[in-house]
C-alpha cells in the first residue's frame, strides 16, 4: 500500500504531452498525499512547486543540437543520482505519457528496484500519423516498463490481441484526467439565436473534420443553420473548397491557449466529434467539463466515454449524412439540449479530480501489493 510519508509514486513527464498528462494526476493525488514530480521543463517544474508535494528531480533532455553532447556526457551520471533518489524516496514511477528520452532513465527506477508504470494512449498511430521511428521509440519504453495502463477497453483489448507484447496490463477506464477547475453548470438551450457548435483540437484527417463540413453542407441544403467554429493548429487547405461553400464556418488556425480555449467552450453550446478513428478523447472531457452536449461518430473509445441520449448523440455511422442526421436531431430539440447538457454535467463528475486521483491510487496500491 502507498504510504502517506517518507515514500510515494513519483509522477513522471519529460516532454511537452507528458507534462500535459502530468499535472492533473498530480493535483488529483495531492488532494491525499504528497506525490513527487519529475520532469524536464522547467516551466512545469515551476508549477508543480505550487503543489504540496516536491520536486524529485529534473533530468536532461535532448532540446536542440547543442544540448545533445551534454545530454550524451550527463546521461549516465544523472540515471545513477535519479537511481539513488527513487531508491530513498520512491514506491512506484508512472510515466504519464511516452517520450524519447523515457527508456533511457526508466532504467534509474530499474537500478534502484522501483516498479515502474506507463500510460499508454493508443495502440497503433492514428491514420496519417504513422512513423516508424516513434513506433521504436515506443516499443523501447515498454521494454523497460514493469506495468503498462491503457485508458479505454479500445486500447486495451488491442493491447491483448497483439502477440509481441508481454507486460502485465492494466485498464483504468475514465482515468484520464485533463481539467481540474471547477465545472461550468448545465445549459439552457438559447432561444434567439442559432445553436453553436464547436470543432476544436489538432487539425488531422482521423478527426475527421470532412464528415463535419459534409454534413454541414447537407443540413444547409435542408434548411437547417448552426454556426461553427473550427479551433486548432494544423493543415486547412484540403477543406479550403469545403469552406468556401459554407458562409457560417468561422476558422481560428493556430495553436489555441487553455485560456482561450476556455472562452470558446464557454461561448460555444455543442462539441463535435466527427472523428474516423479515436483511442479516446480529452477534447470529450473538455465538453463534459463545458456541460456541452457532444455530436460523436462511433468510433474507437468515444463509445465508452460517452452514453448516447445522456450527454451526446452518437451517429450511426461515421460518415457525413449520419453526423448530419444527429445534428439536424439536436438543432430541432431544445429540449434534448437542455437533458444532454445535464447529463454531460453529471457524467463531468466521475471525471474530475478526486473520483480520477482515487481510481490511480488504487491501480498503485494494485501493483504494489503485486
Amino acid at each position: 500500500m502507498l504510504k502517506d510519508q517518507d515514500t510515494q509514486p513519483v509522477i513522471w513527464a519529460l516532454g511537452r504531452f507528458g507534462t500535459f498528462f502530468q499535472m492533473p494526476i498530480l493535483k488529483a493525488l495531492s488532494l491525499e498525499s504528497r506525490p513527487l514530480a519529475v520532469a524536464s521543463r522547467r516551466s512545469a517544474l515551476d508549477d508543480f512547486g505550487a503543489l504540496p508535494g516536491a520536486v524529485l528531480a529534473a533530468p536532461r533532455t535532448i532540446t536542440g543540437a547543442r544540448s545533445a553532447i551534454p545530454f550524451a556526457l550527463g546521461m549516465r551520471g544523472d540515471r545513477q543520482t535519479l537511481a539513488r533518489r527513487l531508491r530513498e524516496r520512491a514506491q512506484l514511477v508512472h510515466v504519464t505519457m511516452i517520450s524519447p528520452w523515457d527508456a533511457w532513465y526508466l532504467k534509474a527506477a530499474r537500478m534502484a528496484g522501483v516498479p515502474s508504470l506507463v500510460t499508454i494512449h493508443d495502440a497503433t498511430r492514428h491514420p496519417g500519423e504513422e512513423s516508424g521511428v516513434l513506433d521504436r521509440v515506443a516499443q523501447m519504453v515498454l521494454g523497460h516498463a514493469d506495468h503498462v495502463v491503457t485508458l479505454s477497453q479500445h486500447v486495451y483489448a488491442e493491447f491483448q490481441a497483439n502477440a509481441h507484447f508481454n507486460r502485465p496490463l492494466h485498464l483504468l477506464e475514465g482515468g484520464l484526467l485533463v481539467r481540474t477547475e471547477p465545472e461550468l453548470p448545465a445549459r439552457a438551450a438559447p432561444g434567439d439565436r442559432p445553436l453553436k457548435i464547436l470543432f476544436s483540437g489538432r487539425i488531422r484527417h482521423y478527426k475527421g473534420l470532412h464528415l463535419l463540413l459534409e454534413a454541414l453542407e447537407l443540413l444547409q441544403a435542408r434548411g437547417r443553420h448552426c454556426e461553427v467554429t473550427v479551433a486548432g493548429s494544423g493543415d486547412m487547405e484540403p477543406y479550403a473548397d469545403a469552406l468556401a461553400r459554407l458562409p457560417h464556418v468561422a476558422v481560428i488556425n493556430r495553436w489555441i491557449s487553455d485560456e482561450e480555449l476556455c472562452r470558446l467552450l464557454s461561448d460555444h453550446d455543442v462539441m463535435a466529434l466527427p472523428y474516423i478513428e479515436a483511442s479516446q478523447s480529452a477534447v470529450a472531457l473538455d465538453a463534459q467539463w463545458a456541460a456541452m452536449p457532444v455530436l460523436s461518430t462511433p468510433v474507437g473509445g468515444l463509445k465508452e466515454q460517452l452514453s448516447h441520449g445522456v450527454d451526446s448523440l452518437i451517429a450511426a455511422e461515421a460518415t457525413g449524412p449520419a453526423f448530419a442526421d444527429v445534428m439536424e436531431r439536436l438543432l430541432r430539440d431544445p429540449v434534448l439540449y437542455e437533458t444532454l447538457s445535464r447529463g454531460a454535467h453529471a457524467a463531468f463528475q466521475q471525471v474530475s479530480l478526486r473520483p480520477v486521483g482515487q481510481k490511480w491510487r488504487a491501480l498503485y496500491d494494485e501493483i504494489l501489493a503485486g
